[in-house]
């Protein structure tokens, strides 16, 4: 969770009782730290010290030793230190003389605070408000003994019904980190004497059940049941297994960082907000409203109809964002991340956040209020899940923490062109609160704004201030102050606006670097779907389970089509485009799709179909409204109006009603219609149709030559989709209705992919000239031509991939642009972050190499264990293998030298390198070693290999 920020302890009031007024709890840091004299880290061990000092002056002010004694009893309480620390101050300002030489020594700032003047680095000032903090520096400069005993200490000073809240609050976060290692946990609580033996052998055997989350939440039920003696052992327990475990280490850090707060937000987050009795009738209205136009837009068949109560699929969501700065188009990138990659991750380090935990939970620096950032590539599901968060409140089933959520979504802001208060962005949606919305705005905390799509917002909202003009008519400090969108979205953010209410903001990760300068509480990641979750989309696709699971055997063999289903507008894309094929009594099952264009092909072949009109037409239809999305392309546009069609010579009608989507926006004081394609990648597949049928040769080689140079990712798919449509079986489904493609047109699209993959071959040298042949060689899949990828790589002596990280997509890719060579002279894949998953995806690949380099990856033992199948082939071609640092043992050792003892073809096997990476040593023993060793001398094979590291390196050379 590298962004999981933490809330340092404060010493203001509004931390605990007496003070009870939370809407203050935002400010304490900034004023405390302010009252301190300077910024710094405030932790509990500090402020006890904080208490210490100052006990000295006030038993002299008050002379008592009782008092004393009291003031140091309630010193060892979180909760009653931070009153302490209140009390003391407060204290001391009354009492502060006038006179210079008369004032009672004060401990100074570093004795107050306890703070490191390092802690805050430059760049963590600029990205976090003073009292926030990432919570792997809550311990910057301490050993991990000494984190370990604060996190105790810290514990042990909680009471119990602190205690108790806390482990409540963190509830689900602990039975998702402790899960995989809970019999362990059983175990030691067994020996504390807390679960008796026959509660323990429960525990085993929901665990050879393969129940583990069932077994821990019977544990922790057991657990928070029993008596206090039983919570604290096993918050014990926690802090001895955490050095090993990132997830429970994680939440132990960020506990200790979140201070004497954290038990008061644990009790109050859960608290359902009470509605003003002269809300009522509108509040329920409200809710009433929300669900009507849920059902009426699933009613209709809208894109993200899917997201209907009972056909939403839950996607993973992780509690930060792994990447920031994203180069590759969306559509894909996410594609690149194998599920095992996913699963492994969040199965070791990253959180699995649900959707009802993105406000008012562990989750975040505080749940008390602020901005929570929800990012995804294109089409994972954000709008979906943004749905389904709005009918959910409204059904009374999440977040009923606040009373009224409000959703705005950028894409149709886009409309406004005046300026808008936040009153009248919210009447216009819901004309009933016109009467109401003052009141609504009185108790802010219990507000929740969504935004959605960020990416989509014509303008970009710099959250930092630094181009803005900061006079004042540039800020929204009320409700009613006419603004620009860009400031009353950028107001609320930085808590200007509706100080204390909670605002999510849905974003592609393109946009996520604007967002960066924010004050975000909590940032979070779709993952998309998983294999279970896919299976359970193809079977509420197709309704009949056997036609779904037919469908879905075959989507999973093509590993091009299977990695593309983690989202879910490509499942429904998918599933839409292989109903007919499936669906029928005749099965036909020939022209199934193999590529992403051919697949979108198919699907805009079935819009025409669906759509009507004669075909004349809808063939100078679809080219207009091609030319129009070329354009949005081109200027990353994403919102049209009817001025749009007028200049490309049509009008909105049924027809573009089947690619575009009418969206009503108020202007002034009317209501105009825009239009938007329901995806950005429908939009980019039409753009592209129209360049290679409307444009002429000369043009299309322009087009190709700015949309290569081009590196803000907005022409990726857009290449791929030009390209593949000059291939004659991805565009044959679109053939009927728009006839041939001009044949001077694709032949010159072939020319041009030739000439920059020979290009890019010669230029190949260091990292970025890799990847942009990778990208390449992506659009050569697209193209599918056989005798093109034979002859490229026939010329080539070396394809050196080194250095790039590849996932099982790449390798598939590769995979078929290499398959039509007979000969590989050398293939270098060092250093590519492969495992034995990749290593499948090529065996066909590998089998035609003569050198092939792959040290420095992850193979392990069951990678090698396929490369034995190469070997063992009458057919194999190698004579060089390095397999240096790939985490081999001595389990692969046997397999290896009888196949080699069998193998006539290899002739030099590398399992040492002089560049050892610890992380990935191949480890053997000396036994192994032997069994080498007599294989080299056999074989007169070359082999280095390595048994007693790092000295003894043996190098036989027959």
């Amino acid at each position: 969770m590298a962004r999981q920020a933490n809330t340092m302890f404060p010493g203001k009031s509004g931390c605990s009782p007496p003070c009870e007024d939370l809407d203050d709890v935002a400010n304490i840091p900034d004023a405390y730290q302010k009252r301190a004299g300077g910024q710094g880290r405030f932790t509990f061990e500090n402020m006890r010290r904080t208490v210490a000092s100052r006990l000295h002056w006030k038993k002299g002010k008050i002379g008592n030793h009782r008092q004393k004694t009291r003031l140091e009893e309630r010193s060892k309480s979180p909760a009653a230190a931070c009153e302490m620390v209140e009390d003391t101050q407060k204290d001391m300002d009354e009492s502060t003389p006038t006179s210079r030489d008369s004032q009672p020594t004060v401990p100074s700032k570093n004795n107050i605070v306890g703070m490191d003047n390092d802690i805050f680095s430059q760049n963590q000032e600029k990205h976090f408000p003073a009292g926030i903090l990432r919570h792997t520096d809550i311990y910057s400069g301490t050993s991990p003994t000494d984190a370990e005993a604060q996190i105790k200490e810290y514990l042990s000073n909680l009471r119990d019904n602190e205690l108790g809240a806390i482990t409540r609050f963190y509830r689900q976060r602990l039975v998702d980190a402790i899960e995989d290692f809970i019999e362990g946990v059983a175990l030691a609580l067994l020996n504390e004497n807390i679960i008796s033996s026959q509660g323990y052998q429960l525990i085993k055997q929901q665990i050879h059940e393969g129940d583990h989350t069932k077994a821990t939440n019977d544990l922790l039920n057991d657990v928070l049941k029993s008596d206090v003696k039983a919570g604290r052992v096993l918050w014990e327990i926690f802090v001895k297994m955490q050095s090993t475990k990132p997830k429970l280490r994680g939440i132990l850090t960020e506990i200790q960082g979140k201070g004497c707060n954290l038990p008061k937000e644990a009790r109050w987050s859960s608290i359902e907000s009470k509605v003003p009795s002269n809300l009522e009738g509108i509040h329920r209205l409200h809710k009433e409203t929300l669900l009507k136009q849920r059902r009426t837009a699933i009613a209709a068949n809208e894109p993200d109809a899917i997201s209907a109560p009972d056909e939403y699929i839950d996607l993973h969501v992780i509690s930060s964002p792994r990447q920031r700065s994203l180069v590759e188009h969306e559509q894909l990138s996410r594609g690149k991340e194998h599920e095992k990659w996913q699963k492994q991750h969040i199965k070791e380090a990253l959180e699995k956040v649900r959707i009802h935990e993105l406000f008012r939970s562990s989750f975040g620096g505080t749940s008390l209020s602020g901005t929570s950032v929800l990012t995804g590539v294109a089409g994972i599901g954000k709008t979906s899940m943004v749905h389904k968060i709005v009918h959910d409140w409204a059904a009374g089933e999440i977040y009923q923490q606040f009373n009224f959520v409000f959703l705005f979504k950028f894409r149709e802001l886009n409309a406004v062109t005046k300026r808008t208060s936040l009153n009248q962005m919210v009447t216009s949606l819901y004309p009933y609160l016109q009467n109401y919305i003052q009141d609504v705005w009185k108790e802010p905390k219990n507000i929740l704004i969504l935004f959605d799509g960020l990416d989509e917002f014509k303008e970009t909202i710099d959250f930092s201030d630094r181009q803005r003009n900061t006079a004042t008519e540039y800020y929204c400090f009320d409700t009613d102050c006419l603004c620009e969108i860009s400031d009353i979205v950028r107001c609320l953010v930085q808590e200007k606006l509706l100080k204390s209410c909670s605002v999510l903001i849905t974003s592609r990760p393109t946009e996520l670097e604007s967002l960066d300068q924010a004050k975000v509480n909590l940032w979070a990641e779709i993952l998309g779907f998983f294999k279970e979750e896919r299976i359970t989309f193809f079977q509420k696709f197709f309704g009949k389970k056997e036609i779904a699971d037919e469908v879905f055997a075959y989507v999973e063999q093509n590993n091009i089509l299977y990695t593309l289903c983690f989202s879910p507008c490509y499942c429904w894309v998918i599933c839409s485009t292989l109903k007919p094929h499936f669906a029928t009594a005749e099965k036909n099952k020939s022209s199934l799709p193999k590529t992403i264009t051919h697949l979108f092909s198919c699907y805009v072949a079935s819009l025409l179909t669906r759509w009507g009109c004669d075909k004349e037409n809808r063939r100078e239809l679809l080219l207009k409204i091609g030319a129009m999305a070329y354009e949005g392309i081109t200027k990353k546009k994403l919102v049209f109006y009817k001025d749009d069609f007028s200049r490309h010579g049509f009008e909105p009608s049924q027809f573009t009603s089947g690619f575009m989507m009418e969206i009503l926006q108020e202007d002034s004081s009317s209501k105009v219609a825009v239009y938007t394609f329901p995806h950005l990648t429908i939009q980019e597949f039409l753009g592209a149709l129209s360049v290679l049928l409307n444009k002429s040769p000369e043009d299309i080689k322009s087009i190709l030559n700015e949309a290569y140079s081009n590196s803000d990712g907005r022409y990726e798919i857009f290449l791929r989709f030009l390209i593949g449509l000059s291939a004659k079986d991805s565009a044959q489904p679109l053939a009927t209705d728009l006839c041939n493609f001009p044949i001077h047109s694709t032949r010159q699209v072939n020319v041009w992919l030739r000439e920059h993959l020979e290009d890019d071959f010669k230029k190949l040298h260091g990292e970025g000239s890799k990847k942009k042949l990778l990208n390449t060689l992506y659009l050569l899949f697209e193209s599918q031509d056989t005798q093109l990828m034979r002859e490229i790589f026939d010329s080539m002596r070396t394809t050196d991939l080194g250095g790039v990280r590849l996932s099982v997509l790449d390798c598939s890719v590769l995979a078929t642009v290499l398959e039509p060579s007979e000969i590989i002279e050398e293939l270098n894949m060092v250093y590519c972050y492969m495992d034995s998953e990749h290593v499948q995806k090529l065996l066909p690949v590998f089998q035609k190499c003569k050198i092939l380099r792959l040290n420095d990856n992850a193979l392990e033992d069951s990678g090698v264990q396929q490369l034995l199948t190469i070997l063992e082939s009458t057919n194999c071609k190698l004579e060089t293998l390095e397999l240096a640092n790939n985490k081999l043992t001595d389990a692969c050792i046997e397999g290896l030298c009888m196949t080699l003892y069998k193998n006539r073809s290899l002739k030099h096997l590398k399992l040492y390198s002089s560049e050892q990476v610890r992380a990935r040593w191949n480890v053997f023993s000396r036994e192994s070693d032997r069994q080498v060793k007599k294989l080299a001398q056999k074989r007169n094979i070359e082999i280095l290999t390595c048994s007693d590291r790092p000295i003894n390196k043996m190098q036989t050379e027959i």
